[in-house]
């Protein structure tokens, strides 16, 4: 079957047959000789109050980013929770190469019930203290894949419209009626990590 592609705004119904994702992230960075320009995938499992307002699930359990010290960290420098649920295969801290970058693999079907929303992030590591944002990143993408059967289902090709931004939440599953849908979302801002972490406690 052909990738479903996605434009921003739009979404993608995963079939309740798809019990775990494979989000793989890839971007290219104009770097300078001898500058390091570091950029991070992240997921954040949520809950939504009453009032609609997303928040972490279990003070922050299900955090999957580099700042959170309680993952499980394993010998091949993957992290993950402590469930096993959701799962970010490795650090890249340049870019360089084709395909995925990185790439952050999620048990849809494992997760506890309480979790509605899983958001997708990328944050350049240090970005004002570097003085660097994204209009020195392109071909920036976010691919769901099926990882049971290596399918790539839907792919969300962003633009280069984040000049001036230091971090991009680039999509997120949210759970409706017991299915999982993927939102692209290609929103940019000004905040860093901490920030990020910060809105969701």
């Amino acid at each position: 079957m052909a990738t479903f592609k996605l434009v921003k705004g739009g979404k993608f119904n995963l079939v309740k047959s798809v019990k775990s994702v494979l989000v793989g992230l890839g971007w290219d960075v104009a770097s300078r000789p001898g500058e390091q320009f570091d950029l991070d995938a992240s997921a954040f499992a949520l809950i939504h109050t009453q009032q609609g307002t997303p928040r972490f699930y279990g003070n922050g359990s299900h955090a999957v980013c580099y700042a959170n010290e309680d993952l499980v960290k394993n010998p091949d420098r993957s992290l993950q929770t402590a469930d096993g649920t959701i799962v970010h295969t490795g650090d890249n801290r340049n870019g360089v190469g084709e395909g995925d970058d990185e790439a952050i693999k999620i048990a849809l079907d494992r997760l506890p019930p309480e979790i509605v929303e899983v958001s997708i992030f990328v944050t350049i590591y240090e970005a004002a203290k570097r003085k660097q944002d994204f209009s020195r990143v392109n071909s920036t993408f976010v691919r769901v894949v099926n990882d049971d059967t290596g399918e790539e289902l839907c792919r969300y090709n962003m633009a280069t419209e984040f000049a001036g931004q230091t971090t991009v939440q680039v999509g997120s599953f949210v759970r409706e009626n017991g299915a999982w849908t993927f939102k692209a979302i290609g929103v940019g801002s000004n905040a860093d990590l901490g920030d990020v972490i910060n809105q969701y406690s």
